[in-house]
This record gives structure tokens, C-alpha cells and sequence, in this order.
């Protein structure tokens, strides 16, 4: 089921940080996050604060304690669902063999029509691409506000094919550019 609010914390590393110390993290700590939470691996590059290609994440219904390890810093936000795609989907993190992540932390005056954006257009165009499974907009609680949308993947390289691109390219889009400044994107596999 589709949890109406969740918690999600990251763990980012350097860049010099063997990915297979962080396979061995997530190996041993999957049997910690239990059935509550959602363990997820970064694969590949990301985008803003996740840029160096490494790390992991955890969604869960609270904020996951992690003791000392890999990372130099950590983060956690609550969330709550704004929207689901399709509607008839019931999609959960963990259910996808991978998950584009993105965080945008949007200005006041443009959240409206962000929110238009990608409930009317983005969603909806994203989920044409094939291998895009469904998607689940969230919204931060708290005082730094931020969307979090989550899409599952068949494969990691949908969110970076010419198809993606394609079905991203509008003139609403590109409107919507400038609230898309302070942005963070990675691709995870999720650990059971």
C-alpha cells in the first residue's frame, strides 16, 4: 500500500568511496530496516548534493538511526502524497527493480504552478516512457519546503534514454526551469 507519509533519509558519500563499501553497508543492514523500511543503493551518477555516484537511502514510515559508517553526511525529510500514476496502480519503493528519486526545493511563488505542472503534464508525459512502471509525488513537511517524486524503472537508464528526454521537452517545461535550480536526482536499486 501506498504510504500516505514517509520519511526518507539519505547517507551521501565522497567521491572516493569504494562502491563496494557501500554494497557491504547495505548488505549488512538490510536485515535492520525490517519490513518497515525501504533500503535503496545508488546506482550511478546523480544530480546536485548526490552528484558523486554514491550513497544509499532509506524510506520508511520514520526517520532511520544509523550508527558511524561511509558517509559524510546525512539527511532526513518527512513527506506527504500528493499524487499517484497511474491512479489505479497501488506502487510502493520497494516494488521496482529500480527508482529515479528527484528532490526540488521550489520557490514560493512558482510552487502553485509547479505542482500544476507535474500533475497535468510531467507525470503523465513521463509515464508514456517505456519501462516507467508509475510514479508518486510527495511534498516535504517542514519549513524547507521541496517535491520529492519518485518513478519506478525497469532498468536504470530509462531516466537517462532519448525517450526521457523527449517526453520531457515543452514549453511548460521550460517555464518551469528556473524552480528547477536547486535540484537533487539519483537512480537507486532497492536492497530487501
Amino acid at each position: 500500500m501506498t504510504p500516505p507519509r514517509l520519511s526518507v533519509t539519505w547517507f551521501v558519500a565522497p567521491a572516493q568511496t569504494a562502491h563496494e563499501l557501500i554494497r557491504a553497508w547495505c548488505a549488512a543492514t538490510v536485515s535492520d530496516v525490517g519490513d518497515r523500511f525501504t533500503l535503496l543503493e545508488q546506482v550511478g551518477d546523480g544530480r546536485g548534493q548526490l552528484s558523486s555516484g554514491l550513497g544509499a537511502a532509506v524510506i520508511g514510515p520514520e526517520r532511520f538511526e544509523a550508527g558511524d559508517g561511509w558517509w559524510t553526511s546525512s539527511h532526513t525529510a518527512n513527506f506527504r502524497l500528493r499524487s499517484t500514476s497511474p491512479p489505479t496502480s497501488d506502487p510502493e519503493p520497494g516494488n521496482s527493480p529500480f527508482l529515479l528519486l528527484t528532490r526540488t526545493y521550489v520557490p514560493e511563488p512558482m510552487r502553485n504552478e509547479y505542482r500544476e505542472w507535474l500533475e497535468q503534464e510531467h507525470s503523465q508525459r513521463q509515464l508514456t516512457v517505456p519501462g516507467n512502471e508509475w510514479y508518486l509525488g510527495y511534498e516535504e513537511e517542514g519549513a524547507r519546503h521541496s517535491f520529492m517524486n519518485l518513478w519506478g524503472l525497469v532498468e536504470p537508464d530509462i531516466a537517462e534514454g532519448e525517450a526521457w528526454d523527449q517526453a520531457r521537452l515543452t514549453p511548460w517545461r521550460e517555464r518551469m526551469r528556473p524552480a528547477m535550480a536547486d535540484m537533487d536526482r539519483a537512480i537507486y536499486r532497492p536492497i530487501r
